[in-house]
């Protein structure tokens, strides 16, 4: 909710306040959105425009790129932190030893799910910020579609690895078979 809000008040600020044909505070209190009161535009703007509140902001902002400047590891799991990550793993490999001992019968799908709790809007997990299944597929499918699929593919690599064996078999054979002759003429 408080995202939400500022969110907000910030793109106010960018369209009403920050727009560069503005030059006084006077302009920027004519320049209200409509969505306002003039009370709610005059403390928005009167806030924006304290000196104190300019220092403060500058210092924050300073603050937060040398921060960001010195981080070895950047972060991109949006508001979930590295702890709650951690600890997700660490459920997700506990949850797959009671698996292994005999404990439970979930797949690593139901495992995940569990843990991580459904797919939400129709967004596909580790796939970034804003890659939809619909995206990727180009058709939305369903668990059992994407698990038919997976199966079908994994055969399809096996056999390969299979024909590559014995394809370099068969060569190694051959070569030998050409050694031999190769010796006794």
């Amino acid at each position: 909710m408080h995202r939400t809000f500022r969110d907000a008040r910030s793109k106010l600020k960018r369209k009403y306040f920050n727009d560069t044909r503005l030059k006084t505070k006077e302009e920027r209190l004519k320049n209200k959105p409509n969505e306002m009161t003039k009370i709610e535009w005059k403390f928005l703007v009167d806030h924006w425009s304290d000196e104190k509140f300019k220092i403060i902001y500058v210092e924050k902002s300073k603050k937060a790129s040398e921060s960001r400047a010195h981080q070895k590891m950047p972060h991109y799991n949006g508001t979930k932190s590295f702890a709650r990550l951690r600890q997700e793993i660490d459920e997700i490999k506990k949850l797959k030893e009671q698996r292994d001992q005999g404990l439970n019968d979930k797949t690593d799908e139901q495992i995940f799910q569990d843990v991580l709790g459904k797919d939400t809007h129709g967004y596909l997990r580790a796939y970034g910020p804003g890659k939809s299944i619909t995206q990727h597929f180009k058709v939305k499918p369903s668990r059992l579609d994407l698990s038919q699929e997976l199966i079908e593919v994994k055969k399809k690599a096996d056999q390969l690895i299979e024909e590559a064996r014995k394809d370099a078999e068969n060569a190694r054979m051959e070569a030998e078979k050409a050694k031999k002759r190769s010796r006794s003429h």
